[in-house]
């Protein structure tokens, strides 16, 4: 874990960001999508279909070791689910965010990559997408350490002075905050965001998922950023 530098007066914490495997490890028999001998060979009309799956997953890997060599990915969005409790709503983040090319997803605690309800709904998406680690009560410090290095805060929240997500111009460089299943973003943080965005709500339920709530910030981010291009 690399120690993330403070500003003055604010307390510097740690970040534990996600590992890809090296390029040895992930063609390492018994390693991530490694297949060892009697598995039948990786090839041909009758090759075995875990096998084929094994060789989908080597594949992926070098590919997003690729990626991560070249110092980027598409987009500099990260999304910060600190504040989310429930397993499968931060894993469906991890698959979302992974998909549509997120800079990094930020989690209350990296210990719940391990447990099945997490790799269940993430599909191994936690494999190629930075994860840190922030816990609730570090937020306020990352979020000034954030804008300090230049993100603009922006807040999922029903709020006074929220702005339509369809109306929104999201900066290239954002950090997006999701709220509590329960409570949504504490009013300490709303007011440190530097904008907050709402999905406008038709029908009597007036509030959606949070992992919904995420995808559909995310992807307003992503079409904006390909349109700009």
């Amino acid at each position: 874990a690399a120690a993330v530098g403070s500003s003055a007066g604010i307390a510097s914490y740690q970040l534990r960001p996600q590992l890809l495997p090296a390029a040895s490890a992930v063609g390492a028999p018994g390693g991530t999508g490694g297949g060892g001998a009697g598995n039948g060979g990786m090839g041909g009309a009758g090759a075995d279909p875990w096998v084929t799956e094994a060789l989908g997953d080597r594949l992926d890997a070098l590919s997003a070791a690729a990626a991560a060599a070249a110092g980027r990915r598409p987009t500099g969005l990260v999304v910060v689910a600190s504040l989310l409790e429930n397993i499968p709503n931060m894993a469906g983040l991890c698959r979302t965010c992974e998909s549509l090319g997120c800079e990094a997803l930020v989690l209350p605690s990296r210990a719940v990559v391990a447990s099945e309800a997490f790799k269940r709904q993430a599909v191994t998406s936690e494999r190629w997408l930075p994860l840190h680690e922030v816990a609730p009560p570090d937020l306020p410090a990352y979020l000034a350490e954030a804008r300090a290095r230049g993100y603009w805060l922006v807040g999922v929240e029903q709020a006074a002075g929220s702005v339509a997500l369809q109306a929104f111009t999201f900066p290239q460089r954002t950090l997006l905050l999701l709220g509590n299943e329960q409570s949504g973003v504490p009013q300490s943080l709303i007011g440190a965001m530097d904008a907050c965005v709402e999905i406008p709500m038709l029908g009597v339920t007036r509030s959606l998922n949070a992992h919904v709530s995420g995808a559909m910030a995310v992807w307003q981010y992503v079409q904006q950023q390909q349109q700009q291009r």
